[in-house]
């Protein structure tokens, strides 16, 4: 069984919602533009990303900042170092292993398409992970949304904003511009604030199979 994971703990697929009339044209726009997003993510073969998390949950904040990487059909290394010490997340196409911040280290058979590794990376697996589905409709539906341009730190967003009724989470996706991939989302709902960021994204990079070596 893999430990808890430092990225966020909030799965999408527990937040279902069914999308009111009077914001269908906003929340359609919003959905069509996340599907866009993820659909040129999934047809990549590969990727290498930085990341960096923010998770406050009332008096407690724990970050990290580390690397990415992903190849198809099952091939993943997460790298972080933070609140929780270094730790690591690698599937080298036969087993998928994780370490604890004590330095103990679990594995179990890779899934030849990936899918547990959701349990571990649950809400950005159904952006990131290279073969998961998508989310969009939950990320939005039955929220007042908007969409807005905004330059951010130097960069081009489009930026969808789905308001929730309480006590369901404010989410925020960050869409470049200029590649049309989703690099930032953020949750807020309550004492509860999650902001996942994923900067200098190179899709399809040369990577293989023999750099996803575990550490153990």
């Amino acid at each position: 069984m893999i430990h808890k994971s430092i990225l966020p703990t909030i799965g999408l697929a527990s937040l279902a919602f069914a999308a009111p009339a009077m914001a269908a044209s906003t929340t359609d726009q919003a959905v069509a533009d996340i599907v866009k997003a993820q659909t040129k993510l999934h047809s990549l073969k590969s990727l290498t990303a930085d990341i960096a998390t923010v998770n406050t949950m009332g008096a407690k904040t724990s970050k990290a900042t580390g690397t990415v990487k992903c190849l198809k059909p099952n091939y993943l290394w997460i790298e972080t170092r933070g609140t929780a010490g270094h730790q690591w997340h690698i599937s080298d196409g036969k087993q998928y292993c994780a370490n604890d911040p004590k330095g103990h280290w679990t594995s179990v058979k890779a899934d030849g398409h990936g899918a547990n590794f959701r349990d571990d990376l649950l809400l950005w697996s159904d952006f990131y992970v290279l073969f998961a589905t998508g989310n969009a409709q939950r990320v939005v539906g039955g929220a007042d949304v908007t969409i807005a341009n905004k330059v951010v730190d130097a960069h081009s967003y489009e930026i969808i904003t789905a308001v929730h009724k309480a006590p369901q989470p404010t989410m925020t996706v960050y869409i470049g511009k200029w590649d049309g991939l989703i690099h930032r989302m953020i949750v807020d709902g309550g004492p509860m604030h999650m902001q996942v960021t994923w900067s200098n994204i190179k899709p399809n990079a040369a990577l293989k199979p023999s750099g996803f070596e575990p550490k153990y």
